[in-house]
């Protein structure tokens, strides 16, 4: 079934030792960490990981520096008023969507659904499967950690 190349999800995952927080994020998840003042007067916060979609700068840049000789690998679609991997994807870094990673998938889409992701130049992989890897140190003042999706981060601030 073709549609499945078109899958794909991220990932966040924290490993907690006696000592430090090892966090791994793949995708548009965050990871916040919720801790007291150091005066003592209320909470505060400290994000410890980062999105990775096509509005951040830096995953622009990774990928247009991947894709030297293509035109818009990534390319702000105005009426949706945000950044799109080829047109068809806000994530920069995914465990599946395969379409974007491996030309087999890609030509196994049907010729319906392929003009979409772009007919000229195509040279995979845009997205990918590397994770950033985050590690902080526990301190006395930290209170819990909040691992969320889009879902949530799209509706909330870290505040």
């Amino acid at each position: 079934d073709w549609s499945a190349a078109m899958e794909g999800s991220c990932a966040l995952v924290a490993y907690v030792t006696d000592g430090s927080y090892v966090l791994g994020n793949l995708g548009d998840c965050r990871a916040l960490l919720v801790k007291r003042k150091p005066d003592g007067t209320g909470l505060t916060h400290e994000q410890l990981t980062k999105a990775h979609n096509a509005s951040d700068p830096a995953e622009r840049q990774r990928i247009q520096l991947e894709h030297p000789n293509e035109k818009e690998p990534v390319s702000f679609l105005h009426e949706a008023g945000t950044w799109y991997v080829r047109g068809t994807l806000q994530v920069t870094r995914a465990l599946g969507d395969l379409f974007l990673k491996r030309m087999e998938f890609y030509n196994a889409l049907p010729g319906t659904v392929r003009p979409v992701v772009g007919p000229e130049t195509f040279s995979p992989p845009y997205v990918s499967h590397t994770p950033d890897v985050v590690r902080r140190d526990i301190d006395s003042d930290d209170m819990y950690l909040v691992l969320a999706s889009d879902g949530l981060w799209d509706e909330l601030s870290n505040q």
